[in-house]
């Protein structure tokens, strides 16, 4: 006999066209999805929210950018060491400088691709492993006599170590545009410039005490990042899904931007600039200028790290407080 729904359990029997009964049906219950999908879903839901809270996460990638400085600095510290016990010259110092510049050009471009498809993640990890290969390397060619392999260690640090470029990421990731964005910023910049001040100082002491010709600091150098990988991959959540549902969930538009987010943005470029110009002078200065002066007046290694060590004081000091008190004031807008 033919039947119409009338509602959602309900059906109406027709002889002609003419109701004659009315059934009711029982309601048919919910299919019951297997464990595999909902495993599957809770995985999807978490992977777009990191279970550490915001705040921690900062906290966590500033001390991985910290302890990551601290290895840098004491390693900038030994090398020019390292070059006059295998016979160099103030050019192998431009040498070494030269070597890492290439491989941060060509890792820069590389890593800020891959940071964007796979994860801010998997490139502190490539970070982290470059170092410890490049500062192996470099052991080993203090401990061979070769100034070449010292000379080329140099490449793969370069090639793989944008800590600051993932960090950076990881810190837009997790904050607004705004004042908490900069200010997030403005930490993890003066955190790397104070790892700076901490490193070459210790760097220094160990080279007085081993030797020059020891490898014993570039060997210590390479298990500091080697112990950071697992850490890294233990407590540190991907944030790039959230960079990237966030801008999803932002509407397209053709508008033009507000005033009011122009200038935010521009804010942020000046901060990012003014931050940055004190890494970069004082990475250039320590490396090269210090380096071949310590080299012409014989200082000891605990004197050239105690300069280095001033000189990332004062670039902390500049990232934490300068540039931001000028953003702030009005100043700089």
């Amino acid at each position: 006999m033919p039947r119409r729904r009338i509602s959602p359990g309900k059906e109406q029997i027709l002889v002609r066209g003419v109701v004659i009964a009315t059934k009711v049906t029982a309601a048919k219950p919910a299919k019951k999805q297997p464990p595999s999908a909902t495993k599957a879903k809770a995985a999807k839901s978490s992977a777009t929210s990191p279970a550490l809270p915001a705040a921690r996460i900062l906290r966590l990638t500033q001390l991985l950018a910290f302890v990551d400085y601290c290895a840098v600095g004491a390693m900038r510290t030994v090398l020019p060491y390292y070059l006059r016990s295998l016979g160099g010259a103030g050019k192998h110092v431009g040498g070494l400088e030269t070597a890492y510049g290439v491989g941060q050009i060509v890792g820069a471009i590389a890593c800020g691709r891959l940071s964007d498809s796979r994860g801010r993640k998997l490139v502190l990890l490539l970070s982290f492993a470059g170092a410890a290969v490049g500062y192996a390397v470099a052991g080993a060619g203090v401990a061979y006599g070769s100034l070449l392999l010292l000379l080329a260690s140099r490449l793969p640090v370069g090639l793989a170590k944008q800590t600051v470029t993932a960090s950076r990421a990881v810190a837009s990731d997790l904050t607004p545009p705004d004042a908490s964005r900069s200010a997030a910023l403005a930490r993890l910049f003066a955190g790397c410039s104070l790892g700076y001040a901490v490193g070459p100082y210790f760097g220094g002491r160990l080279v007085d005490h081993v030797g020059h010709t020891s490898p014993v600091p570039a060997l210590l150098c390479a298990v500091v990042f080697v112990l950071l990988i697992p850490v890294t991959a233990s407590l540190l959540p991907e944030t790039a899904a959230l960079s990237s549902s966030s801008a999803a969930r932002v509407p397209k538009t053709t508008a033009a931007p507000s005033p009011e987010s122009t200038k935010r943005r521009r804010r942020e470029v000046l901060l990012l600039v003014g931050c940055t110009l004190p890494e970069a002078s004082l990475i250039i200065f320590s490396s090269t200028t210090l380096a071949l002066l310590a080299h012409q007046l014989g200082w000891p290694a605990s004197r050239l790290g105690l300069y280095n060590s001033a000189w990332g004081l004062m670039s902390g000091g500049a990232s934490l407080f300068l540039w931001p008190w000028l953003l702030r004031s009005g100043l700089v807008s």
